[in-house]
């Protein structure tokens, strides 16, 4: 009887240490499962943090992209224009240089009695009554 109850005590006292160990061993898993998924987390936000950096910069830059190219069709229309301005100046100038030499050899010469003469002829126009 003493035998058996030797056994059957041992088997309980064994039974409880390995029971014990087993507790300790899961929850040391348990802890670092914990960490782990912390780390893991941690890690995931970072992440989506630098993502969300990265997605902001890509719409900076192709903003500043499209603004750039804006700027360089203003500018080469603007020096287009400018281009055309030019060439349209130049023909204007021609042309008036033209009007005026034409003018110079078909006209009189100005003399202010002339002129004084029509101003006087036209106040007392006889199509007036006056």
């Amino acid at each position: 009887m003493l035998i058996v109850f030797a056994l059957i005590s041992g088997l309980i006292i064994g039974g409880g240490s390995v029971g014990i160990w087993l507790s300790r061993r899961w929850q040391q898993q348990i802890k670092d499962a914990e960490t782990s998924l912390t780390e893991l987390v941690s890690q995931h936000q970072q992440e989506q943090q630098a993502g969300k950096e990265l997605r902001q910069q890509a719409a900076d830059l192709s903003y500043q992209l499209n603004e750039a190219s804006k700027t360089i069709r203003y500018l080469e229309s603007r020096q287009d224009n400018q281009a055309q301005n030019a060439d349209a100046c130049k023909l204007a100038r021609f042309c008036f240089a033209n009007r005026v030499s034409r003018r110079r050899s078909t006209s009189r010469p100005f003399s202010p009695a002339a002129s004084a003469t029509v101003a006087v002829n036209n106040e007392t126009s006889p199509s007036t009554g006056q």
